[in-house]
């Protein structure tokens, strides 16, 4: 094994060593503020589909810096699109779990193995139990410091508090060890089986920590990937295939998934606006079809738009709600 051996460089030395490989360094100013507030090694990872094939360290003839550039602001608001979507579906998801478990269980029924899938992964429950009462000890929220003052906190916080501090990991280990007919009347909300629920709430998981450790993301062949519904037509057209391994997959989940949450969002046409916004960056290494907003997965159902002047129980608007009280 190899002893790693590469200095550090200055900015300038970057810089230097950028255009010894062909990279065309337009403004040296604005090269430097780039690489100062992002890191040489981070932007690589951009570099990389521009590598030249004659296995030099050298890159294809007239790539540019502030090409490249373009692909890591697309992949950073990309990320920011993912996160959105991530953050409506944990909150309903987390959501349609409390209803569903202690409306069946009572408010402190996940603290009992006995309301849980057997046989049960003792382990995993006990992490769990030991998550939720180490951050009810540890949180400053007024929800929190209210309970404890007046209320008896021996079996913890009542489940819909308790969501309120869980991660979204913690919300997914809740969601694997509840019995199955509980997942599949959430997974039914949504018209799929548990079974597929259970592998798409994995991935997203898999993402969001991508996305808050600020990876690159727009070209990646996932490690962690989602099952595809099998009896769902809509899922397998032919000319417009969904590969787990590409984002287009996670993507096309959160459509799917947002469709029931909240209808009339806006989400799809501003993943549309953002591809627009970037036309040169290669769709084909995300994965998504030409056309793909054409599909059936990606149409908006008349029946989903929103009337103006009409209101509607359903409605969770992209709008700015006042705080709750």
């Amino acid at each position: 094994m190899d002893k790693y051996t590469k200095p550090p460089l200055t900015i300038k030395q970057q810089i230097q060593l950028l255009k010894s490989r062909k990279i065309v360094i337009g403004d040296e100013l604005i090269v430097e503020r780039i690489l100062t507030t992002v890191g040489y090694y981070r932007l690589t990872a951009y570099l990389f589909p521009f590598r030249s094939k004659d296995a030099s360290d050298d890159y294809v003839a007239g790539t540019s810096i502030e090409k490249v550039w373009r692909y890591y602001r697309f992949d950073r608001s990309l990320r920011f699109l993912l996160i959105d979507a991530i953050e409506r579906i944990e909150v309903s998801v987390k959501a349609m779990i409390v209803s569903r478990f202690t409306l069946a269980y009572g408010a402190f029924g996940y603290t009992d193995m006995a309301n849980f899938a057997s046989p049960i992964n003792v382990r995993r429950h006990a992490e769990m139990l030991d998550f939720i009462h180490s951050e009810m000890e540890r949180s400053k929220e007024d929800f929190v410091s209210h309970f404890k003052a007046k209320y008896d906190t021996s079996q913890g916080l009542p489940l819909w508090m308790a969501t309120e501090i869980m991660t979204f990991g913690n919300m997914l280990t809740f969601f694997r060890l509840m019995k199955k007919q509980d997942k599949q009347a959430i997974a039914k909300q949504f018209g799929i089986s548990e079974q597929v629920l259970e592998t798409w709430l994995v991935s997203l998981n898999y993402i969001r920590n991508i996305c808050a450790h600020h990876g690159r993301i727009w070209n990646k062949v996932l490690a962690v990937r989602p099952s595809i519904p099998k009896k769902l037509p809509e899922w397998h057209e032919s000319k417009f295939p969904v590969e787990a391994s590409r984002i287009y997959s996670i993507l096309t989940i959160m459509r799917f998934l947002l469709r029931t949450i909240v209808p009339q969002s806006k989400w799809p046409e501003r993943l549309l606006t953002l591809l627009g916004d970037f036309q040169e960056i290669p769709r084909l290494s995300m994965g998504i079809p030409l056309d793909f907003e054409q599909s059936e997965l990606w149409k908006s159902p008349k029946n989903m738009e929103v009337n103006e002047g009409k209101s509607s129980e359903s409605l969770i608007c992209d709008v700015e709600w006042p705080p709750l009280e």
